[in-house]
């Protein structure tokens, strides 16, 4: 469990989610998918407590700045983190 709530499971580097994992925020939210060095990056699936659901690929740009692609019609909008 992460400081914020959050609890991980899955692979680590140096201590911080990389390769596979699954991750469930405070929120209830959930990310099942690639990260590396501690940010989702590559394919996963995000569910929101809303019941919205994204497949796609997670790209990393900045710090902790994040883009999506989807893999099918339609999206759900993400806002990216700073």
């Amino acid at each position: 469990m992460f400081s914020d709530g959050s609890k991980y499971t899955g692979t680590l580097k140096n201590g911080t989610p990389h390769g596979l994992g699954t991750c469930v925020w405070k929120d209830g939210n959930q990310y099942d998918g690639e990260w590396r060095n501690g940010v989702m990056h590559g394919f996963g699936t995000y569910l929101w407590t809303s019941g919205q659901r994204y497949d796609g690929e997670w790209k990393v740009r900045g710090v902790g700045a994040h883009t999506h692609t989807r893999t099918g019609a339609g999206s759900v909008p993400v806002r990216s983190r700073e």
